[in-house]
């Protein structure tokens, strides 16, 4: 066998998770893997969400419980919206046989992720169309795109914001 990779996960007495990988036969913690750059290490499979309201939490759970990624990262303007969520979701998932690690961050994290889910908006009140909420979501996204636009971005932006396609195309103009 070339090389394998198991990962066991364990939590200590203050609850902090703990992840050991081991790569052919050596054994390293969680951020010594995160911090390599070899090309045939482990790697991070980081999602970053920019919005932490009931959409972007749909997606982090989501992500989650499909053993999608390593590490989701939400992003909020409410921080202690965001934060909340997080621990609420890492309770959530802390027994799943391979869980990820959720938590807050700022947009610096989006410099190394894989995928960047942006659904920061307004929701839709009653009686309102996708394209009522046209103004107020541009007006939201104007700000994650000016943040997005000075990181070095290297992963996949995707948009579930609504209207998705005219928000999708302003990101992509926007970010270039």
């Amino acid at each position: 066998m070339d090389g394998f990779s198991i990962c066991f996960g364990f939590f200590s007495n203050d609850k902090t998770k703990l992840r050991v990988f081991f790569y052919n036969e050596k054994k390293y913690n969680y951020n010594e893997i995160c911090q390599r750059s070899d090309k045939d290490m482990l790697y991070n499979r980081k999602i970053v969400i920019i919005g932490a309201g009931h959409v972007g939490i749909h997606c982090a759970v989501a992500l989650s419980f499909q053993n999608i990624c390593d590490e989701i990262v939400l992003i909020d303007r409410d921080m202690v919206k965001a934060k909340s969520q997080a621990m609420d979701l890492a309770d959530s998932v802390c027994f799943l046989p391979s869980a990820p690690i959720i938590r807050t961050g700022g947009y610096q994290d989006c410099k190394d992720a894989d995928i960047i889910v942006i659904s920061a908006g307004v929701p839709r009140l009653p009686g309102q169309t996708r394209l009522d909420t046209l103004g107020a979501s541009v007006e939201c996204i104007k700000d994650v795109v000016e943040k997005l636009n000075q990181i070095d971005i290297n992963g996949i932006i995707i948009t579930i914001t609504n209207p998705a396609d005219i928000i999708a195309d302003y990101v992509r103009k926007g970010t270039g």
